[in-house]
C-alpha cells in the first residue's frame, strides 16, 4: 500500500505538535514540518518526536547552507535518538537570493557544495563509536577531535532533497535517499523532467530505481465551495511561481506567458489580486488537487504510479487560521486512512 505524508503547520510550536498527532490518529505515515526564518524546524519536530507514537518525522525543508554541517549532523543525530529512528532530513539549498537577504550567507557553487555538505553529514552519522572527523574540502575543512552519536536507531539518517533544477536533481538521485519534490510540481514535470534527472544520478551511483523514494508535496485545498478552494490554490501557486528559479517549472508546460504575468503583477506592479488571476484553470488542475472532497478523491489518482510518497500540504495565502483548520480537517478525512 502506498505512503501517505503530510505537511502541517501552525501559528505556535503547539499547534503544529497537534497538527502532528491528527496526522498520526489519521493514519498517515509521516508528517513533515517547514523550517525557515520565522520557525527552527527541527525544535519543532522534537516537540513532535516527544508527543507522538509511531509516525515519521521529516523536516521539510531544512536549509542547508545557513547552518554549520556539524551543527546539522548533531541536530539530525539527537532527532534520530529523540523519534528513535523516526527522522528524516528533508533538505535544500535555497534560492540564492534567499540565502543573501534571509541569512547574509553566498553560495556560488550550490550543487559542489552540496555534494560536500553531504559527505561531511555521513562521515559524522558513520561515527557510531568516539572518533575524529577530518575533512578537506573546497568548501569546507573541518576537524573534529571527537564525534558519535550517542545512540544509533537508524545506521545513517535517510536525506530527502528539495531539488529543482537538473544538476541538483541527478545529485539527489545519486546520494539522496529520495526527492522532496517542490509543490508546483505537476504530474508532467514529475516524468518530463524529475525522473530524467533523477535517472542520470541513479545510473552515476550503479542505483535502481526501487531504491530511490519519490515524494512530491501536492497542493490540497479542499472545501464544499469548490471556486473558493480552486481560488486559495491559484494563489499559492501565483505565489510560489514568483520565485524566478522555478520559472523553468512553468515555462516547459507552456506556461510563459502566464509565468511572466505573475512575476510582473508581483515584482512591478505590486497588484495580489492580478497575480492570481494568472493562474489559469489549467494550472490549477495540474499543480494541485483543489475543489470538493469528491473531487479531490479523483484528482488524486493521477499521482498514484508517479508519486511514491505523495505529501498532502494546505495553501496558506488567502486562507485565515480557521479556514487554515478547516482545510486541514476536510485534508486529514480525505486522504487519511482511518
Amino acid at each position: 500500500m502506498q505512503k501517505r505524508a503530510v505537511s502541517v503547520g501552525g501559528r505556535t510550536i503547539a499547534d503544529a505538535v497537534k497538527a502532528a498527532q491528527q496526522a498520526e490518529d489519521a493514519g498517515f505515515d509521516l508528517v513533515w514540518f517547514n523550517d525557515n526564518t520565522g520557525v527552527d524546524g527541527l525544535i519543532g519536530l522534537t516537540a513532535m518526536a516527544l508527543n507522538t507514537k509511531k509516525i515519521g518525522l521529516g523536516s521539510g525543508i531544512a536549509r542547508a547552507f545557513v547552518r554549520a554541517c556539524t551543527v546539522t549532523a548533531v541536530a539530525a543525530a539527537d532527532l534520530d535518538e529523540i523519534s528513535e529512528g523516526r527522522f528524516i532530513l528533508g533538505f535544500a539549498g535555497g534560492t540564492p537570493r534567499q540565502n543573501q537577504v534571509e541569512s547574509s550567507v553566498t553560495v556560488a557553487h550550490p550543487v559542489p557544495q552540496m555534494r560536500e555538505l553531504i559527505e561531511i553529514l555521513r562521515l559524522c552519522w558513520a561515527a557510531h563509536e568516539p572518533q575524529r572527523i577530518k575533512y578537506d574540502g573546497r568548501f569546507y575543512q573541518i576537524d573534529l577531535r571527537q564525534f558519535r552519536r550517542a545512540k544509533v536507531y537508524q545506521p545513517t539518517i535517510p536525506i530527502y532533497m528539495a531539488a529543482v533544477r537538473e544538476k541538483m536533481l541527478q545529485l539527489t538521485g545519486e546520494l539522496c535517499e529520495g526527492l522532496a519534490g517542490h509543490p508546483v510540481n505537476s504530474v508532467r514535470f514529475i516524468q518530463e523532467f524529475i525522473e530524467p534527472h533523477l535517472a542520470i544520478g541513479l545510473r552515476r551511483a550503479g542505483r535502481k530505481r526501487e531504491d530511490f523514494t519519490l515524494s512530491t508535496w501536492i497542493l490540497t485545498a479542499i472545501s464544499n465551495d469548490r471556486a473558493q478552494a480552486r481560488r486559495e490554490a491559484a494563489a499559492q501557486i501565483a505565489f510560489y511561481l514568483t520565485t524566478r528559479s522555478y520559472s523553468h517549472i512553468p515555462d516547459s508546460q507552456g506556461w510563459t506567458k502566464q509565468r511572466m504575468a505573475i512575476q510582473e503583477a508581483f515584482h512591478v506592479k505590486h497588484d495580489m489580486t492580478a497575480m492570481i488571476d494568472a493562474v489559469t484553470d489549467d494550472m490549477i488542475d495540474a499543480m494541485s488537487i483543489a475543489g470538493t472532497p469528491d473531487e479531490a478523491r479523483k484528482k488524486f489518482e493521477a499521482y498514484k504510479d508517479v508519486v511514491d510518497l505523495p505529501t498532502f500540504q494546505v495553501p496558506g495565502i488567502l486562507m485565515d487560521q480557521s479556514r487554515r483548520e478547516e482545510a486541514q480537517k476536510l485534508m486529514f478525512e480525505v486522504f487519511g486512512r482511518h
